[in-house]
């Protein structure tokens, strides 16, 4: 359930806190390929439809989610769904216990995952205002500002990334 997590902030740009761990079984739609971020999870307070690549369907489907309740949390105790989500900092704990053993610089942080996930796609040809669309950015100047602060930081954080 923690790498569907870094997998979710990496390819489809869900933010971990509130939009990442508010996520219910009713919001992924497998056949569509699409995860929907309600409007009173959203950091924009809009609700928004994000595309999800087929990788991430099919872990899903591996994990038995689709099988819960649609009203259940998609991270939820135990590692299963349940009606009530994780507490605020338990994927950001997790994630630390994992990095921490295997000797991953602390300056990686669980957001790391959706910050290199964005960088990526700007190394690998997207524009900026198709990034802004993806990130779910009100403004171009805030895409901007992002690429900028992040590239740099981000470097070292795909290197693990990509040996993890």
């Amino acid at each position: 359930y923690l790498w569907l997590a870094c997998e979710i902030q990496y390819y489809c740009a869900i933010r971990p806190g509130t939009e990442l761990r508010l996520l219910k079984v009713g919001d992924i739609n497998i056949q569509n390929l699409t995860i929907t971020v309600r409007q009173e999870n959203a950091k924009n307070r809009h609700k928004e439809t994000v595309p999800m690549p087929e990788r991430i369907a099919e872990l899903i489907i591996r994990l038995g989610i689709m099988s819960y309740d649609r009203q259940m949390y998609v991270f939820g105790a135990n590692n299963i769904p349940a009606p009530k989500p994780v507490g605020k900092n338990t994927l950001r704990n997790r994630f630390n216990k994992y990095r921490d053993d295997l000797g991953i610089s602390k300056t990686i942080k669980f957001y790391s995952w959706k910050h290199t996930g964005a960088i990526s796609m700007v190394e690998n040809g997207i524009s900026v205002w198709e990034l802004q669309h993806h990130m779910r950015h009100s403004s171009i100047a805030t895409t901007e500002e992002y690429i900028r602060q992040r590239a740099s930081q981000s470097r070292l954080a795909q290197d693990y990334i990509d040996d993890i």
